[in-house]
């Protein structure tokens, strides 16, 4: 079973010291998750760790005050509150076995009310499997990653 606990700052640790995975890298996407300069410039952004047991096996990042403005408008993401997955990252040797579908369970459940949207970084099938709804940048797909909505 997979429990999703969300992980912040200690008080006593400095904001720009701190990252919310200091640890385990090799097994993650390469730089995402070392760039201490993105943590502490992330005021509207909150982290969960996954854990299988004592093991860390996922990891996701999220905005909290959307803004990409070039998709505001478009009808299928309503009225409600948006909430970005800006990095959602499952450790390579626990791939495929329901940790991404955990955390994202997890996360709507942890923002009821929100609109969940993730631009998809090489994982246009998970988000299918979700049933969530993939959107074009109005400026093509040559320099732009699809967005994806999740359902009402």
């Amino acid at each position: 079973m997979v429990v999703v606990i969300e992980v912040t700052r200690p008080a006593e640790v400095e904001a720009y010291t701190w990252l919310p995975f200091p640890d385990g890298h090799q097994r993650y996407t390469y730089g995402w998750w070392d760039d201490g300069y993105r943590f502490h410039h992330a005021t509207n952004r909150r982290w969960f760790a996954a854990h299988h047991g004592s093991i860390e096996v996922g990891r996701v990042e999220v905005d909290v005050a959307h803004g990409d403005d070039y998709y505001v408008g478009t009808a299928v993401l309503g009225e409600r509150p948006i909430l970005d997955i800006e990095f959602i990252d499952v450790a390579s040797d626990h791939r495929r076995r329901g940790v991404a579908t955990a955390i994202v369970s997890h996360l709507i459940a942890t923002f009821p009310g929100h609109r969940l949207v993730a631009f998809s970084e090489e994982a246009d099938a998970f988000w299918s499997t979700l049933g969530w709804t993939r959107i074009e940048h109005p400026e093509g797909t040559t320099h732009y990653r699809p967005l994806f909505v999740q359902p009402f």
